[in-house]
């Protein structure tokens, strides 16, 4: 309700026009409880506060109530299709134009983009579909332990990444060939993830790109990967993921305030080396226009935060300290990113 969450943007056919992909941008109503103890009411009426408030992260006060608008689930179509990564850049905007939601599964060292593809659906809502079940396991459980296992017990390099990139082939045909549906439920894409994390555990970093410039910049971003192994013998071990998401001025930290955006998704099981390489990718992201997510983005400098969000930073600290004068909420994450 008060940072940012990432999804590719769906595109429901009765409205016309792609939804948001964060769910902030649905909060109409927050309750907080202010750092000298008052309680503040905001409502979507509010404007520019309630775009403050969705990015607050706990520093405008406690929220202890949110009221979102919903909609009624509908069937929800699902389909993958495999591109070469120059193919997938070539087409971007013919495929973008489809008015599908779009997330991409990338493989760099295979050259290969797979999009999932998610739109309106007929007949009636099947719930727990073994689609969405079997997609869910290998993302949250195969795909992880997998890639751990080889890291961790495979020294040769070159045989660890065969078998990664083997086993990286038979996902994308086991997505391409299995994993379709035409009336799925879309609350079953979501995955329920442990409270602690055990050995299929995962993590993740994420900026996302201008859309006019993706097409240059997926490209670029496979060829960062290779030269990085190259120089200095590392890589994830898992498939790296992207999102379509459409402009979004609902929240005032939002990584698409500037226009339509896609992302760029590294994903690891947080093997040695994985640190490092987030410092290399952080610059590269911010030499390619990168925006980055303040709760997702591990590693971001003072310097990248401003060079992506200087305006809005200044506009933040005017309402925290209205709010709280005395710093009572300000985190030491975010004072050492905004000042």
């Amino acid at each position: 309700a008060c940072g940012v969450t990432n999804d590719a943007s769906y595109f429901p056919e009765e409205d016309g026009e792609y939804e948001f992909g964060q769910g902030a941008s649905y909060v109409v109503g927050m309750k907080a409880v202010l750092p000298n103890g008052e309680i503040l009411e905001v409502t979507d009426a509010q404007g520019e506060l309630m775009e403050v408030m969705r990015s607050s992260y706990g520093m405008l006060g406690i929220i202890f109530e949110v009221t979102y608008r919903v909609k009624e689930i509908k069937p929800m179509a699902v389909e993958h299709a495999i591109y070469p990564v120059d193919e997938f850049a070539d087409r971007l905007d013919e495929l973008i134009g489809r008015n599908r939601s779009m997330m991409m599964y990338m493989f760099p060292f295979l050259g290969r983009v797979v999009v999932e593809y998610r739109y309106d659906g007929s007949g009636s809502v099947t719930s727990n579909s073994w689609q969405w079940r079997l997609r869910n396991w290998f993302w949250k459980t195969v795909g992880p332990s997998f890639g751990k296992t080889a890291t961790l017990f495979i020294p040769f390099k070159g045989i660890r990444y065969w078998l990664i990139d083997s086993f990286n082939r038979f996902t994308t045909a086991v997505m391409r060939w299995v994993l379709r549906g035409c009336n799925t439920s879309p609350a079953d894409q979501i995955i329920r993830y442990p409270e602690r994390a055990g050995y299929s555990s995962y993590t993740f970093s994420i900026w996302s790109f201008p859309r006019e410039e993706y097409a240059e910049t997926i490209r670029a971003y496979f060829r960062f990967c290779k030269d990085y192994y190259r120089q200095n013998g590392y890589r994830c071990d898992m498939v790296n993921v992207g999102y379509s998401i459409a402009p979004d001025t609902s929240s005032l930290f939002s990584y698409t305030r500037k226009g339509p955006a896609l992302t760029l998704d590294p994903v690891s099981t947080g093997s040695k080396g994985w640190v490092a390489f987030l410092t290399s990718y952080n610059e590269f992201c911010i030499q390619h226009n990168g925006t980055p997510l303040f709760n997702q983005t591990r590693g971001i400098t003072p310097l990248q935060a401003k060079a992506a969000f200087g305006p809005e930073i200044e506009k933040f600290q005017e309402y925290r300290r209205k709010f709280d004068p005395d710093d009572r909420f300000y985190t030491q994450y975010f004072r050492r990113l905004f000042e």
